[in-house]
């Protein structure tokens, strides 16, 4: 809607509501439409610096991003990041840092959920058996599994259990018997080295 033109010499019309909230669409459609075709400098920053740089500072990058709520979605970004980008055992060691007092789970989480529900079954497979082995709390583990049992399509649940099972009878197989000893060999063991 136009306005009529001002007669001269009258105070400009105070900026109305709703030609706020049109200039506040306009400019947000034109950052979206910048950062499709340019990417998202922020979005590109944060997924660098949590991919390229030491697991402690990627801890402590977080740490000061969950400091202030305005970077809530940032900081969501970044440990999404990590759970998708960066190798499995890093996932791990994160986890454990991320997890050591006096901070809570939430952002562990946050990054086991991004893993498990993104990263390839192998790759997932692998994170759960470390995620129960590491020191980490048992909280972690249930998390991972959460994520996949609630997010992945049930072919490749199904797939994911018998890689589990597989690994589970790996390690559970028993070692095998040593041969049996006879006479002489358990006299060449106490000294005489001699068969009978």
């Amino acid at each position: 809607m136009t306005r009529p033109p001002r007669p001269p010499g009258e105070p400009p019309e105070p900026p109305r509501a709703e030609d706020s909230a049109q200039d506040s669409a306009q400019d947000s459609a034109r950052d979206s439409a910048y950062d499709s075709a340019y990417g998202d400098p922020l979005r590109e920053l944060v997924h660098a610096a949590v991919a390229d740089r030491p697991l402690e500072d990627v801890v402590r990058l977080i740490t000061l991003l969950e400091q202030s709520p305005e970077h809530a979605r940032t900081t969501a970004d970044a440990l999404r990041a990590v759970g998708m980008d960066r190798s499995v055992e890093d996932v791990t060691r994160l986890v454990t840092l991320l997890t050591e007092p006096p901070r809570g789970s939430d952002s562990a989480d946050e990054v086991i959920r991004a893993a498990a529900e993104h990263r390839p079954l192998e790759e997932v497979s692998r994170l759960m058996q470390l995620l129960n082995r590491a020191p980490v709390e048992r909280h972690c583990g249930e998390a991972a599994v959460r994520a996949v049992a609630e997010h992945r399509p049930v072919e490749e649940l199904a797939e994911l259990i018998g890689r589990l099972a597989t690994d589970r009878r790996r390690r559970e197989r028993p070692l095998p018997e040593p041969a049996p000893t006879t006479a002489w060999a358990h006299r060449w063991l106490a000294g005489g080295h001699g068969r009978p």
